[in-house]
């Protein structure tokens, strides 16, 4: 009969090592999961500007007119590109129709999350502007809720706007969000 072949001091304890970092590592992977799927909701308030972000999405638009309409605010910034992929301000029916409040349509500059919540605190600057509501998808609430928290001297209500995400969408957005959050706190800590 053979001996069985013993085991090297060494092979246990790497072994449990490789579970903790495999462990670590899921864990690691699951720690965005809450700010992007479930961010903190925020209650609307009435507010001297409401900021639709881009993409100008139709529920996002929606969201906006449906709070406009119930009267929390009378003026309308839109961040939507003069051109490219996704809806323009060329394109946006509250860009160029008129309406029965104020709306601006601009591209930040960067067009970004963090030039977007720039150009609003330089128009709040402009306009002694003290609240806002910022419309955005429920995966971006909480970076858009950051940068406001850093950039934006104002009170500002971060609204997600309800839409669906398709299961593919999820796993687009997941991989999106996670990275911009890491460029958020590590590249781009300040504001635009």
């Amino acid at each position: 009969m053979q001996e069985p072949k013993a085991a090297t001091d060494g092979e246990p304890q790497t072994r449990r090592v490789s579970h903790l970092v495999v462990v670590a590592f899921v864990l690691l992977l699951l720690v965005p999961v809450g700010p992007i799927f479930l961010p903190a909701r925020d209650t609307p308030r009435v507010a001297d500007v409401i900021l639709v972000l881009g993409p100008a999405t139709e529920p996002r638009l929606a969201l906006a007119e449906q709070l406009l309409d119930e009267g929390y605010s009378t003026r309308l910034i839109i961040s939507a590109p003069h051109y490219g992929a996704g809806k323009t301000m060329y394109e946006t029916a509250l860009c160029v129709e008129p309406q029965q409040y104020r709306v601006t349509c601009k591209q930040s500059d960067p067009f970004t999350t963090q030039g977007e919540i720039g150009m609003l605190s330089e128009q709040a600057s402009k306009n002694s502007w003290s609240s806002a509501i910022i419309i955005t998808d429920e995966p971006h609430v909480q970076r858009a809720r950051l940068y406001a928290q850093r950039c934006f001297a104002g009170e500002a209500t971060v609204l997600g706007d309800g839409s669906e995400l398709t299961p593919t969408d999820a796993i687009y957005e997941y991989a999106y969000q996670t990275a911009a959050f890491l460029k958020a706190f590590s590249f781009t800590p300040g504001c635009a």
